[in-house]
Protein backbone atom coordinates (compact mmCIF):
# COMPACT_ATOMS: atom_id res chain seq x y z
CA UNK A 1 0.00 0.00 0.00
CA UNK A 2 1.15 3.53 -0.79
CA UNK A 3 0.69 6.94 0.84
CA UNK A 4 -1.70 7.96 -1.97
CA UNK A 5 -4.12 5.27 -0.73
CA UNK A 6 -4.46 6.58 2.82
CA UNK A 7 -3.27 10.17 3.33
CA UNK A 8 -5.48 12.89 4.84
CA UNK A 9 -6.16 16.00 2.80
CA UNK A 10 -7.38 18.06 5.76
CA UNK A 11 -4.68 19.45 8.02
CA UNK A 12 -3.81 22.60 9.93
CA UNK A 13 -1.35 25.00 8.37
CA UNK A 14 -0.10 28.49 9.10
CA UNK A 15 2.35 31.09 7.87
CA UNK A 16 5.88 31.43 9.25
CA UNK A 17 4.72 34.78 10.67
CA UNK A 18 2.05 33.13 12.86
CA UNK A 19 2.62 33.83 16.55
CA UNK A 20 2.50 31.38 19.44
CA UNK A 21 -0.92 32.89 20.20
CA UNK A 22 -2.12 32.24 16.61
CA UNK A 23 -0.74 28.70 16.61
CA UNK A 24 -2.26 27.72 19.96
CA UNK A 25 -5.60 29.22 18.88
CA UNK A 26 -5.52 27.28 15.60
CA UNK A 27 -4.41 24.10 17.37
CA UNK A 28 -7.29 24.41 19.82
CA UNK A 29 -9.87 25.16 17.12
CA UNK A 30 -8.67 22.35 14.84
CA UNK A 31 -8.17 19.92 17.75
CA UNK A 32 -4.65 19.06 16.64
CA UNK A 33 -1.22 19.22 18.21
CA UNK A 34 0.56 19.76 14.90
CA UNK A 35 0.50 22.65 12.47
CA UNK A 36 2.44 22.71 9.22
CA UNK A 37 4.19 25.96 8.36
CA UNK A 38 3.94 26.89 4.67
CA UNK A 39 4.78 29.87 2.48
CA UNK A 40 2.33 31.72 0.22
CA UNK A 41 2.75 29.02 -2.45
CA UNK A 42 2.01 26.21 0.02
CA UNK A 43 5.66 25.05 0.09
CA UNK A 44 6.43 23.17 3.29
CA UNK A 45 8.77 25.15 5.54
CA UNK A 46 8.37 23.44 8.88
CA UNK A 47 6.19 22.01 11.60
CA UNK A 48 5.05 23.32 14.96
CA UNK A 49 3.74 20.91 17.57
CA UNK A 50 3.06 21.41 21.25
CA UNK A 51 6.60 20.07 21.76
CA UNK A 52 8.13 23.01 19.84
CA UNK A 53 5.86 25.45 21.68
CA UNK A 54 6.94 24.05 25.05
CA UNK A 55 10.60 24.24 23.97
CA UNK A 56 10.05 27.92 23.14
CA UNK A 57 8.39 28.62 26.50
CA UNK A 58 10.65 26.75 28.91
CA UNK A 59 13.94 28.55 29.69
CA UNK A 60 17.06 26.87 28.30
CA UNK A 61 18.54 26.42 31.76
CA UNK A 62 15.54 24.30 32.76
CA UNK A 63 15.69 22.25 29.57
CA UNK A 64 19.25 21.30 30.41
CA UNK A 65 18.56 20.68 34.12
CA UNK A 66 14.82 20.06 34.70
CA UNK A 67 15.43 19.51 38.43
CA UNK A 68 16.07 23.28 38.73
CA UNK A 69 12.38 23.86 37.98
CA UNK A 70 11.56 22.93 41.60
CA UNK A 71 13.26 26.12 42.76
CA UNK A 72 11.38 28.43 40.37
CA UNK A 73 8.29 30.46 41.16
CA UNK A 74 4.86 28.84 40.90
CA UNK A 75 3.85 31.34 38.21
CA UNK A 76 6.93 31.02 36.00
CA UNK A 77 5.26 28.82 33.37
CA UNK A 78 2.36 31.23 32.79
CA UNK A 79 4.72 34.21 32.85
CA UNK A 80 6.75 32.55 30.11
CA UNK A 81 3.60 31.75 28.11
CA UNK A 82 2.70 35.44 28.08
CA UNK A 83 6.27 36.51 27.36
CA UNK A 84 6.44 34.22 24.31
CA UNK A 85 2.91 34.81 22.96
CA UNK A 86 4.15 36.93 20.02
CA UNK A 87 7.10 34.70 19.07
CA UNK A 88 6.83 33.79 15.37
CA UNK A 89 6.67 30.23 14.07
CA UNK A 90 9.72 30.85 11.87
CA UNK A 91 11.77 31.42 15.03
CA UNK A 92 11.09 28.06 16.69
CA UNK A 93 9.47 25.65 14.21
CA UNK A 94 10.96 22.29 13.41
CA UNK A 95 12.63 23.00 10.08
CA UNK A 96 12.68 20.37 7.37
CA UNK A 97 10.46 17.76 9.03
CA UNK A 98 10.60 14.30 7.47
CA UNK A 99 8.27 14.20 4.49
CA UNK A 100 6.85 11.62 2.13
CA UNK A 101 5.47 11.52 -1.38
CA UNK A 102 2.33 9.91 -2.81
CA UNK A 103 4.32 6.90 -4.00
CA UNK A 104 5.99 6.21 -0.63
CA UNK A 105 5.33 2.72 0.72
CA UNK A 106 3.60 2.45 4.09
CA UNK A 107 6.30 0.14 5.42
CA UNK A 108 8.78 3.00 4.87
CA UNK A 109 6.64 5.31 7.00
CA UNK A 110 6.27 2.71 9.74
CA UNK A 111 10.01 2.00 9.80
CA UNK A 112 10.95 5.68 9.78
CA UNK A 113 8.46 6.60 12.49
CA UNK A 114 10.20 4.15 14.82
CA UNK A 115 13.43 6.09 14.31
CA UNK A 116 12.17 9.67 14.52
CA UNK A 117 9.13 9.76 16.85
CA UNK A 118 7.28 12.01 14.40
CA UNK A 119 3.54 11.56 14.77
CA UNK A 120 2.44 13.44 11.68
CA UNK A 121 4.31 13.25 8.44
CA UNK A 122 3.67 15.79 5.70
CA UNK A 123 2.86 14.56 2.21
CA UNK A 124 4.33 16.79 -0.48
CA UNK A 125 4.32 16.83 -4.25
CA UNK A 126 7.41 17.06 -6.47
CA UNK A 127 7.49 20.85 -5.90
CA UNK A 128 7.59 20.46 -2.09
CA UNK A 129 4.03 21.77 -1.85
CA UNK A 130 2.06 20.39 1.07
CA UNK A 131 -0.86 18.25 -0.10
CA UNK A 132 -1.66 16.10 2.91
CA UNK A 133 -0.57 14.27 6.02
CA UNK A 134 -0.10 10.74 7.28
CA UNK A 135 -0.27 10.20 11.02
CA UNK A 136 -0.02 7.27 13.38
CA UNK A 137 -3.80 7.18 13.84
CA UNK A 138 -4.14 6.31 10.15
CA UNK A 139 -1.61 3.52 10.56
CA UNK A 140 -3.43 2.22 13.68
CA UNK A 141 -6.75 2.16 11.81
CA UNK A 142 -5.15 0.41 8.85
CA UNK A 143 -3.73 -2.26 11.18
CA UNK A 144 -7.13 -2.62 12.88
CA UNK A 145 -8.86 -3.08 9.52
CA UNK A 146 -6.34 -5.68 8.43
CA UNK A 147 -6.89 -7.54 11.73
CA UNK A 148 -10.68 -7.30 11.17
CA UNK A 149 -11.09 -5.19 14.33
CA UNK A 150 -12.61 -2.44 12.20
CA UNK A 151 -14.51 -2.90 8.98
Amino acid sequence: MLVKDIYLKNFAKASPEASVYDLVKLSTEEKTNGIFIVDDNNHLLGLVTIFEILKAIVPNSLKEKPELARATSVGLFLERVNKKRDLKAKDFMLQEPPKVYLDTKLIEIAANSLQTEHYRIPVVNENNQLIGVVNRSILRELIAKELKILT
